[in-house]
């Protein structure tokens, strides 16, 4: 869990959130 969790915290600071939210691949969150 926590790797995931580092991963995510990685993926987040690099921008690429949207490969977990697609929410923002809606574009209302920007």
């Amino acid at each position: 869990m926590e790797e995931k969790l580092f991963k995510a915290k990685c993926v987040m600071s690099d921008g690429d959130v949207s490969s977990f939210l697609p929410v923002k691949s809606n574009g209302t969150v920007s």
